[in-house]
């Protein structure tokens, strides 16, 4: 029976990973099909970003703030520049708007993106009391206005000069005569953008005349030569262009009519406002760029239009100025930078570099053909349908490493379709109270029905008396570690959904969850450095290649820097924490006074390390001129601030935990010393739980004070161990919840390391700015409305994705320590944290927590011609070697 129950489980599991696989290629064939034919007149979005969009919280869908905030090109993410990244745009030119109040008031919303803390847009508004031209600079952007309603100017006429001697170099790029051009419009501060916008000036001031002498300013605008690249109609997902110098024409602002004074609605007429933008739909059909989508930012949004009918709100011009910034410096950016994936409208992404192009064209196929050709080689013989394998191995074939690279290398390249192509469209996020609150909801239901009992075979005694009357199970086993994870983990794949980080609420929730993930990690690493005594470099190696393989591979795969998975660095900085404080004088961790002392002492040495100016950055640049990592030191001293003593905490109740076991599983002689011990124990209970009664209620009376971010970031450091020891002591207050467990929390809290990192790709799009799309469906309209779809498709794929990444990973550590994979490997599910040094029996209740094979001879005996060095450490060798010659010639 217990056979039959294997091969039946095997069976599962196929069936699993053979649906996994057709519902991976539907949607990837889905997309390619959208990508190729129906995208083929638009590949970049360009068209999209200048005539279609909408208000993601409009107030018809009551959003949770202010309104009218969140604009949504179809298909891409659109960008809020900052000061460095303008100024990068227009290098030493300027952006100039050209026209009459509605223009001016575009050029508002651009100067409100650069000028920080300065008011100098409001400053500056109230200073101003006639009509006249405007500059503004700071950071290396530069913003101009000229006041000219007209569009007729003789300023204009020499700025369109000027900028068509620029684009003409750019075209030609030819001779010295080039660079005489190229000089004089550097000096004279050529235009990298024009902005012009008009025709309500015409229409009340011109009578009759109105559409000649409209016509006559359009034409002079639309004659200077744009940078016009017929690459932007090309289909090719890679191109090296920039998207160059550009003219937009703004269309004639539609008035509301019932607003204009009796003057203006006199000769202001729906007739001449139609007639004008039908001579601009004219020119933009001949190649004049002219953003259409400003009729739909106020169509149906009175509320957006002032009192004079003529005039914008400023949400709304910002969203004007995003347009233009986006179909300009989007490429540009993108070139220069390929960091920037949260600008995906109107831009290329950059080709290939060499390492893309290896593991594309050698790497994967290679790996793919060596796994085929072994596995024929291998093939066991069937008797009965079966193979003849031992009973351990009945479950499944053993997986080998060059399977296990092949899956690894696969799932990369989807994160990289997914979110470094136009194959997958994007889309931003909009924040609503409910569909977060659901989200979590239904995830939360569907684990919970899955309740396990914790093995309970490996816990001993001092004696039958204390058997009888003490708890069975210890503090925190291994089944609660990975059920909070994934608890937690679950919170926060519905936190980076939703976009819920601006509410103040859910923010403080996710960093106690951050606090609680590095309090897990000092508790787990020190229980198992305490109980098993190893301090070895492989011991090292191993948790640190669990941590870093995967995110590695991913900044290398997505150009992306590796200190952007903001967790991956924290967590091992605090292993190496824990590593070293236990690890020196490790002779002296059997006295409880001495071990505590070295905290104290590590915890002391830690915080002058995060607040000493200088020491941070110095490490930074030590790091980067090793391993060419790129890391912020004032971000990084944020970020190791914040959370800075949970670490310390965890390790202070692993050490306590362990003094206590140790003096209730003390022999006794007498019946009087056990029931001291008996005594100790629930006074200590009844005081622990007394403790997180009160300190938790206390520390949500505190919350309610910190009106913003900034001022619960300060205190936090100092109390976010408080809800996190009080929540595990309330875990584990009866014996029913000491010895029972949620197995679905605790099987996502075994791969939560790989879900956090491929959701930033294959979940969310843009590395977590946005959310991916599926196929046909725009999932724009909310949860309950259309999104729920998508994720329907890729959240399956994207957990069992991160399930198959989890045990390849596993399986090329073992091989690079040449070791056998077992089924306890390090993990940031459970095992990153460190092993707890209990080994429960295999859950064979829930056979996805656990990857179906214990490697036996047979797989060593298949992976023997994998490597021919003497020892583990010369593959080690080998492999940092690689990273870091790759990582050299790439940056």
């Amino acid at each position: 029976m217990p056979r039959l129950r294997l091969i039946k489980s095997a069976s599962f599991v196929q069936s699993i990973n053979r649906a996994a696989w057709l519902l991976l290629a539907i949607v990837v064939l889905v997309n390619v099909y959208r990508r190729i034919y129906l995208d083929a007149a638009d590949p970049y979005k360009c068209a999209a970003l200048l005539t279609h969009g909408h208000w993601l919280d409009s107030p018809d869908r009551n959003p949770e703030l202010r309104p009218f905030q969140n604009w949504r090109v179809p298909g891409c993410l659109i960008h809020e520049y900052t000061v460095p990244e303008l100024a990068s745009c227009n290098e030493n030119g300027q952006f100039l708007f050209v026209g009459d109040t509605g223009t001016r008031q575009v050029f508002w919303a651009a100067a409100r993106k650069i000028e920080g803390k300065s008011m100098w847009v409001s400053d500056r508004q109230a200073e101003l009391t006639n009509h006249g031209d405007l500059e503004y600079s700071k950071g290396g952007a530069n913003l101009k206005f000229i006041w000219d309603p007209w569009l007729n100017s003789t300023t204009l006429k020499e700025e369109l000069r000027l900028f068509g001697e620029l684009n003409t170099l750019q075209l030609s790029n030819k001779g010295e005569d080039s660079r005489r051009i190229e000089d004089s419009v550097a000096k004279s501060n050529g235009s990298a953008l024009i902005f012009a916008g008009g025709g309500l000036w015409h229409a009340r001031h011109l009578g009759d005349e109105y559409l000649t002498h409209f016509k006559q300013s359009v034409d002079a605008v639309a004659a200077a030569p744009s940078s016009t690249n017929s690459v932007l109609n090309k289909s090719k997902a890679y191109e090296n262009f920039e998207n160059g110098n550009r003219i937009f024409f703004a269309p004639v602002f539609e008035p509301l009519y019932d607003r204009l004074s009796p003057s203006r609605e006199a000769v202001i007429t729906p007739q001449k406002v139609q007639a004008m933008n039908e001579y601009l739909g004219y020119q933009s059909s001949l190649g004049l760029k002219v953003p259409w989508i400003y009729y739909n930012v106020t169509k149906n949004w009175p509320e957006l239009v002032g009192a004079s009918g003529m005039h914008v709100d400023s949400r709304v011009a910002g969203r004007m100025a995003d347009v233009v910034l986006n179909f300009r410096c989007n490429a540009k950016l993108a070139m220069k930078d390929s960091h920037m994936a949260n600008k995906t409208c109107c831009t290329a992404y950059r080709r290939l570099d060499w390492i893309q192009i290896f593991a594309a064209v050698l790497l994967l196929p290679g790996l793919g053909l060596l796994r085929i050709r072994r596995h024929t080689l291998t093939d066991v013989p069937r008797v009965g349908g079966l193979h003849r394998l031992p009973i351990s191995l009945t479950v499944s074939r053993p997986t080998s490493t060059l399977k296990a690279m092949y899956m690894l290398i696969s799932v990369i390249w989807y994160c990289f379709v997914a979110d470094r192509t136009h194959i997958f469209e994007k889309s931003p996020k909009e924040f609503t109270n409910i569909d977060f609150r659901v989200l979590l909801g239904l995830a939360v239901v569907g684990c919970l029905p899955n309740i396990k009992k914790i093995p309970t075979s490996q816990i001993k005694c001092g004696s039958q008396i204390m058997a009888a009357r003490l708890p069975r199970h210890h503090f925190l086993p291994r089944e609660q570690t990975d059920e909070f994870k994934g608890g937690m983990q679950i919170y926060v794949l519905a936190y980076g959904y939703t976009g819920a980080s601006h509410v103040l609420d859910f923010y403080e929730v996710f960093r106690i969850f951050i606090a609680c993930y590095l309090f897990l990690l000092g508790y787990g690493h020190t229980i198992f450095f305490l109980q098993k005594k190893d301090y070895s470099f492989q011991r090292v190696v191993s948790v640190l290649l669990r941590l870093n393989m995967l995110p590695v591979l991913l900044a290398f795969a997505m150009d992306k820097l590796y200190a952007s998975y903001t967790f991956i660095p924290l967590a091992s900085f605090w292993f190496m924490v824990v590593y070293i404080t236990l690890m020196v004088g490790s002779r002296f961790n059997k006295n409880l006074w001495c071990v505590i002392g070295k905290l104290l002492i590590s915890a002391l040495l830690i915080t002058g390390f995060i607040h000493v100016n200088g020491i941070i950055e110095h490490t930074c640049e030590v790091l980067h001129l090793v391993f060419q990592a790129k890391f912020d030191g004032n971000e990084w001293q944020s970020l190791l601030s914040m959370d800075k003593y949970a670490a310390f905490v965890g390790m202070l109740v692993a050490i306590l935990r362990i003094r206590l076991n140790l003096i209730l599983d003390t022999p006794r002689r007498s019946r009087c010393s056990a029931i001291r011990a008996i005594r100790f124990y629930t006074l200590f209970h009844i005081f622990t739980l007394a403790f997180a009664l009160v300190a938790l209620p206390s520390f949500w009376i505190l919350t309610r004070r910190s009106p913003n971010k900034t001022d619960y970031d300060w205190w936090m450091p100092y109390t976010a161990w408080l809800p996190v020891v009080s929540l595990l002591i309330l875990r584990n207050t009866t014996h029913f919840l000491r010895s029972h467990y949620c197995a679905s929390f605790a099987w996502l809290g075994r791969i939560s390391l790989e879900l956090y990192l491929l959701s930033n790709h294959i979940w969310l799009a843009g590395d977590s700015e946005g959310l991916l799309q599926v196929g046909f469906r725009n999932g724009h309209r909310g949860l309950f409305r259309d999104r729920w779809r998508i994720l329907i498709f890729l959240t399956p794929i994207m957990v069992w994705l991160a399930w198959k990444v989890h045990d390849g990973t596993e399986r090329i550590i073992a091989w690079i320590q040449c070791t056998e994979h077992t089924e306890q490997q390090v993990s940031l599910g459970d095992q990153s944290l460190g092993n707890h040094g209990e080994q429960p029996p295999p859950n064979r209740d829930n056979l996805l927590s656990a990857p179906i094979v214990q490697p036996t001879i047979v797989q060593q005996n298949l992976d023997t011609n994998l490597g021919s060095f003497a020892g583990w450490k010369w593959r080690l060798v080998l492999v940092m070697t690689a990273i870091w010659l790759a990582n050299a010639v790439k940056t």
